[in-house]
């Protein structure tokens, strides 16, 4: 019983913290705005549903009966959210749209339908604890009707985020929305881990005679506290992913551009062809000015080109051709006796310092590691 009494513990803790990272999440402005407040409420949610759990396990319950059934609705709510946070993220939508509020209709019934048990007196909560816990318990079949409603529900907006994730995963993304994706794939399969359990839960509670199960609640508390600390995670981890709004700021000067759509992609496949043909990246001191004279294009134009396209800075453009030409040659037999602080220099690095930093920013390996792990994989071939 130590075993789910630090479980409820550590679940209490999950929910104070899901909680209190969806206010941060709420505060954060710009174009993941809307994105944001679909994960702080889902977090909110979360949070509520495992902190009625922990306070059933650990008996607080009985002291705070009013609490009992207040996350029962919750399910309703977890695929909506999660269904909405993909699209708004992907979407960079920033005002909400009324469909929004069709999806919550299926939670607000079952919320009408809740009423009168939530207005309920103590007492009368307390005899339905009593009936939870006792040997047993008597339930009636709309407690496992709504169960399996539930389940349907949620089992419905998976399978609409999980083809909102790989349809995007289609595309040809930068790093940055490559990291945003990889999340979002997580936090789904999370969520089908927890429609898994809760399906395994109502399956045994049916064939218990309605009694809870201790260890599937232990996972329902861990895969809610998966979740929580998930995004915390990839908040500490890939920021970009949570306030990428803060980029955007620099676009607002192009909006009054006069470079038009077709005038942009004349220039782009200009920007590429010399890039590729002539290399200007291996030069270390290679400015914008620079570029800019080379290829006859105005430094703002080519600016707002890869800001655009791209999605990162024009250091970040050129390094990664940079890191790329390296690849190459850390795998290139003719260049074995290299050292890598050579090749960082052949590439166009002024030190080795910024060229590890770019080479793992694009690759997520050292240039030792990269190099490394590419031996093994032709010696084990």
């Amino acid at each position: 019983m130590w075993i789910i009494q630090t479980l409820a513990g550590l679940a209490i803790l999950s929910a104070a913290t899901g909680i209190f990272f969806a206010f941060i999440f709420l505060s954060i402005k710009g174009n993941k705005a809307l994105a944001n407040k679909m994960l702080s409420l889902l977090l909110i949610t979360f949070s509520i549903r495992i902190a009625e759990i922990a306070f059933f396990w650990t008996k607080y319950i009985w002291d705070f009966p009013h609490l009992l059934d207040v996350s029962t609705s919750m399910p309703l709510l977890f695929g909506v959210f999660i269904y909405f946070y993909v699209k708004y993220s992907q979407s960079e939508e920033e005002k909400l749209n009324y469909r929004f509020f069709i999806h919550l209709i299926p939670f607000i019934i079952y919320l009408i339908y809740l009423a009168p048990t939530y207005l309920q007196s103590a007492n009368l909560k307390l005899a339905e604890l009593r009936n939870i816990t006792s040997k047993t318990p008597v339930y009636g079949i709309d407690f496992y009707t709504f169960r399996i409603l539930k389940l349907i529900h949620m089992v419905i907006y998976a399978v609409l985020a999980m083809s909102l994730v790989n349809n995007f995963s289609g595309k040809n993304l930068n790093e940055q929305k490559k990291n945003e994706l990889r999340w979002q794939r997580y936090l789904v399969i999370g969520f089908i881990v927890f429609i898994i359990i809760t399906g395994l839960q109502t399956f045994g509670i049916a064939i218990s005679g309605y009694k809870y199960i201790i260890e599937l609640d232990s996972a329902l508390m861990i895969t809610c506290a998966f979740m929580i600390y998930g995004s915390i995670y990839f908040t500490v981890k890939n920021p970009d992913i949570f306030i990428s709004s803060l980029r955007r700021l620099p676009l607002l000067k192009y909006k009054k551009s006069l470079l038009n759509e077709e005038k942009a992609s004349e220039y782009l496949n200009a920007i590429i062809k010399y890039m590729q043909e002539e290399k200007p990246y291996l030069n270390p001191e290679l400015k914008l000015s620079d570029l800019s004279k080379q290829i006859s294009i105005q430094t703002h134009h080519i600016s707002q080109i890869i800001n655009k396209k791209f999605g990162c800075s024009f250091s970040d453009f050129i390094n990664r051709y940079r890191v790329n030409d390296a690849k190459e040659l850390l795998i290139n037999p003719e260049y074995d006796k290299f050292t890598i602080l050579s090749i960082c220099y052949e590439v166009g690095f002024k030190n080795k310092a910024s060229f590890n930093s770019a080479f793992k920013k694009f690759t997520k390996l050292t240039p030792s590691e990269y190099k490394n792990n590419s031996f093994k994989f032709k010696t084990n071939q």
